[in-house]
């Protein structure tokens, strides 16, 4: 992907009011925001490209592509591919 998004966690957190960041706006804290942004881009590029899960794992910003899917699954109760496949 050439249009990369990327997150500097010490622009989020200013932007959010300081070191623990988010939960003072949003009732969540700092890594629950960042995780359910990778999650949504991860959703995004399942719907619309042809990356592998393993690439979309890697442009999401995952460190292996087994967290990943952990993290999906936790989240949305099914795997990436059964999202991609069904489209949820």
């Amino acid at each position: 992907m050439t249009d990369k998004k990327s997150i500097k966690i010490c622009d989020f957190l200013r932007f959010m009011g300081g070191r623990r960041g988010g939960s003072k706006h949003t009732g969540r804290n700092c890594r629950d925001i960042i995780q359910e942004t990778k999650l949504q881009y991860a959703m995004e590029l399942l719907d619309n490209s042809e990356l592998s899960i393993y690439h979309i794992a890697e442009e999401c910003g995952y460190s292996s592509p087994s967290h990943f899917f952990r993290v999906f699954r936790e989240k949305y109760g099914i795997t990436p591919n059964e999202y991609r496949v069904n489209k949820v």
